[in-house]
């Protein structure tokens, strides 16, 4: 499954990478990549982690840090 966050109009991202989403145990619950469309950041989410995560329940928790440049 994937989903497409809108962030923000006001600020880019500074290193576009693809990075690993962790819950608080650290299993992979998928992996997050940043792109901007017509002026805007979306944060592009693939819940494509370890099968585990998904056959434990309905919720699903995880964060992710990145640097964005200010329009």
């Amino acid at each position: 499954d994937q989903i497409r966050l809108r962030l923000s109009d006001a600020f880019t991202v500074k290193d576009v990478h693809i990075l690993d989403l962790r819950d608080a145990n650290g299993i992979i619950v998928g992996q997050v990549n940043f792109e901007t469309d017509g002026g805007i950041t979306y944060a592009v989410i693939d819940f494509n982690g370890d099968s585990v995560i998904f056959e434990e329940g309905e919720n699903v928790n995880c964060t992710f840090v990145a640097d964005f440049t200010y329009n």
